[in-house]
């Protein structure tokens, strides 16, 4: 499935419904309509959040200080700054139309289960298109770490930061109500509601369900009608500074290593 026609599928299993019940075209009714309205899709993932496994990618930046004399460098600042990309991607694998496009915003929380933290987004997507949908937002992270290399040793400074990817189907609701009639003439011959039972106690949702091989279930005076959209990107997380003296010889002393917590990515994004 790909995206399907509301309204030609509505039309197609109301045909069903009435002859059911013995209406057959042109000789019972000569025209159908359909009055319907929808509402706006929303984004149903399950447990209300988007949840990656995926460990995080990293980007390294380092520097390095070598002092060959006996006595600590003097106090130094190194300073890190590096430009990252939020983006976040979405693309409608099951989808729907209604005569025009139906594009929404919505809110989901990415859970990023290797480092225990949640991101919370604001995004846009169409579940009337399978094209990819992509937005973008420049992060700027900025260090400046003191430094005081000691007496023969090299000193490694790496800038660490660290990238959470996901990717995830994810299903969303449309909610979509209408009235459905056929008419002769000036005379509405018979109508209903997408919900309503006919002679056979079958309704014209069953038969959306039937024909466009979707799910359909009831709600308010209307349905829901689910689908499929994939959702996936790359959030900043966070960052840290991991600091490691190597000494050089002649000296015994062992390797040292000592971690920096540093800037965290923003934990509320807005595309």
């Amino acid at each position: 499935m790909a995206i399907i026609d509301l309204l030609r599928l509505t039309g197609e299993a109301g045909v069903r419904w009435l002859s059911d019940d013995g209406l057959e075209y042109p000789r019972d009714y000569d025209r159908v309509q359909l009055l319907w309205g929808n509402d706006t899709p929303r984004i149903d993932p399950p447990g209300g959040r988007i949840i990656s496994n995926t460990p995080p990618r990293t980007i390294v930046a380092r520097k390095e200080i070598t002092n060959n004399t006996d006595r600590p460098s003097e106090p130094q600042t190194i300073t890190f700054e590096r430009t990252t990309e939020n983006v976040f991607r979405t693309e409608t694998t099951e989808g729907y139309e209604v005569g025009t496009s139906l594009e929404a915003k919505a809110s989901a929380d990415v859970f990023f289960a290797t480092l225990d933290i949640t991101v919370s987004t604001n995004f846009k997507f169409n579940v009337s298109t399978t094209q990819a949908e992509e937005s973008k937002e420049s992060i700027t992270w900025r260090e400046e770490i003191p430094i005081v290399v000691p007496p023969r040793t090299k000193t490694r400074v790496d800038f660490i930061i660290e990238i959470g990817e996901f990717d995830q189907l994810v299903p969303f609701i449309l909610p979509f109500a209408g009235f459905f009639r056929a008419i002769k003439g000036t005379t509405v011959v018979k109508g209903g509601r997408l919900t309503e039972p006919n002679s056979q106690g079958r309704t014209i949702a069953q038969y959306m369900e039937q024909l466009g091989d979707i799910k359909v279930t009831k709600g308010g005076l209307g349905v829901f009608i689910f689908g499929e959209t994939s959702l996936s990107g790359a959030l900043g997380i966070e960052s840290n500074t991991v600091i490691t003296n190597f000494p050089l010889p002649p000296s015994n002393a062992e390797v040292t290593v000592d971690t920096i917590e540093g800037p965290s990515g923003p934990r509320s994004v807005y595309f």
